[in-house]
Parts: structure tokens; C-alpha cells; sequence
């Protein structure tokens, strides 16, 4: 067929199918990461599929294959028309496997500059499934478009080392080239149950909202400022919380809003709390003093 004539391109006949084993593919071999040395986007390895070179496009399955510690499936990569230097690669897959893999997998990739950074300190355990699919002009990769949905089990994580530890973390956390959002996050935190929302706001700030109640324990594990201890050993019970979590390039401005109805005081009087007394309490903990300001309004 006519290659050079696009209404000829369709009248003649070219097609090429085989089967890959052990198969590796680089989206974009000449491009690099940050680093100048590791691969633009994680290399699909140990690919065991089939291709396909049908006229002008080029697929590519893969039943089975590997990126970055985590296994694929389901993979499907895809150029419409390789004669269209505009056609893009269109990759969709599954992966499967501990949800460490998956974090490692973003933050190894152009994803974790987009959405800020948000999961590249982070830490789990357990495992968790990742549904990716992206679509990279190969000749202008900074127009690059991804759609991808992580998918909590029961996790154990800590999303920011600054953050406390989430167990039992069920939902999920959808992401794309402009930032993340998460809805329905349910889980277990300072030693009481935990939901979560968010997204990225314009400033590119990563705005978590979390209703939930604390337990004295979970809270003396998270508070371990020297000058809250005085406090935090002194406390009982449990109350519930909102928090309002704003964070940016890493850094975590942490405001916690409570009652404190339940939660006992155990000091000396006139400075006695009751579980059952409300005494409105606001504290703030931002990234350049890690303590900050306690506001009540009746302060002890």
C-alpha cells in the first residue's frame, strides 16, 4: 500500500503477528529521568504476550511481565498509526502486588513530580493493585496524560514520614497528570477509626480532610514533642477529631480541631479534666516548629 498517500493507505494489505518471551519495552529510550541515567518511565521487563504490526498500528499485549518490582497484566500498548509521528502510545495494565512496589513504581515515574511528591516518602505494607493508563505523545512527552487508580487492602502506611501511621487503610487514591483525589478513605489512626478525603487544590497543594476519633494511647504515640509530653501523659479515654491537612514539596501543615469530650486530664486541680467535660481544643502542627499552637477556650 501506498505509504505516503493517506487515502491509499487503507487499500493494501500488511500484517505481521508473533508471540514475546522474556520481552522488554521502553516507552521512550532516549529520554531520562531526573537523574540523567534511569529510564524516562519504568521498562516493562519479562514480557510473555504477543504483538501485532496490522497496516500503520503496532499493538502490543502482554499476559504476563514485570515493571519495577510489580506484576503486570492485562497490558496493552498501542500506536494507532506509526506513519503519524502525533500517534500516540497508549499503554493500559494492571499491577498487582505490595503496595511498597506501587509507591516505588509512581515515584520512579514522571507521576510523582505531578501529583507533588505526595507518595515518594511514603511507606506500606500489604498488598494493593494499580490501574494505570497513559497516553505519551512520543515526540512531545511533556504532553503526557496518565490516569491511574490505587487501590487499598487493608493496608499499613504511612503516606508522609510526618503523618501517623494509617492500619487497616481500605479505598481508593485516583490520580492523573494534574494531581490526586481520594474519597472514602477508611482506616484506623492514632489508635481510633479514620475517614479520609482529598485532592489537589490550584496551588498545587494536597488538601486531606479526616474525621475520626483518638484514643489517649495512639495519641501519646504520635505526640512525642518534648514539650507536649508533660501533657500527653497526663491524658485518658478518647475523643473524636477533624483534622485539616494541607500538604506541599513535602512538607505537612497539620491543624487538629476537637471537643475533647472523653478524653480525660489526669493533673493536679484547678487543671483537672473530666472524660465527659467539653473543653474545645485546636491544634496546629506546621512544618518549621513540629509543635506549634494549642488554642482552647478555656485554656489550661
Amino acid at each position: 500500500f501506498n505509504q505516503k498517500d493517506p487515502h491509499a493507505r487503507n487499500k493494501g494489505e500488511f500484517s505481521i503477528q508473533g508471540k514475546i518471551d522474556a520481552g522488554k519495552l521502553n516507552f521512550s529510550p532516549e529520554h531520562f529521568a531526573v537523574d540523567g541515567v534511569s529510564p524516562y518511565w519504568p521498562i516493562i521487563d519479562n514480557i510473555q504476550g504477543g504483538f501485532i504490526f496490522d497496516r500503520t498500528k503496532m499493538e502490543i499485549t502482554a499476559d504476563k511481565a514485570v515493571t519495577n518490582g510489580a506484576l503486570l497484566s492485562k497490558v496493552k500498548a498501542v500506536i494507532a498509526d506509526l506513519s503519524d509521528e502525533n500517534s500516540p502510545l497508549v499503554i493500559d495494565g494492571v499491577a498487582s502486588g505490595p503496595l511498597q512496589s506501587m509507591f516505588n513504581y509512581v515515584k520512579a515515574s514522571p507521576v510523582d513530580e505531578w501529583i507533588g511528591g505526595f507518595l515518594h516518602e511514603s511507606t506500606a505494607l500489604g498488598n494493593s493493585q494499580l490501574n494505570l493508563k497513559l497516553q505519551l505523545p512520543l515526540h512531545h512527552l511533556i504532553e503526557s496524560k496518565v490516569n491511574g487508580t490505587l487501590q487499598f487492602y487493608g493496608n499499613e502506611t504511612k503516606l508522609q514520614t510526618d503523618l501517623p501511621k494509617i492500619s487497616n487503610l481500605n479505598g481508593r487514591l485516583d490520580f492523573n497528570e494534574y494531581g490526586v483525589s481520594f474519597n472514602g478513605l477508611k482506616g484506623n489512626m492514632l489508635g481510633g477509626a479514620v475517614n479520609g478525603i482529598g485532592t489537589t487544590a490550584k496551588d498545587g497543594a494536597i488538601r486531606i480532610k479526616l474525621d475520626g476519633s483518638a484514643s489517649a494511647e495512639g495519641l501519646q504515640a504520635y505526640l512525642t514533642d518534648p514539650s507536649l509530653l508533660a501533657l500527653t501523659q497526663k491524658i485518658y479515654g478518647a475523643t473524636r477529631y477533624s483534622s485539616q491537612i494541607n500538604v506541599k514539596k513535602g512538607q505537612s501543615e497539620i491543624i487538629i480541631e476537637s471537643s475533647m469530650q472523653g478524653l480525660g486530664l489526669n493533673m493536679p486541680a484547678p487543671l483537672i479534666k473530666p472524660m465527659q467535660e467539653v473543653l474545645p481544643i485546636r491544634l496546629e502542627i506546621t512544618p518549621d516548629l513540629k509543635t506549634d499552637v494549642v488554642d482552647s477556650n478555656n485554656p489550661i
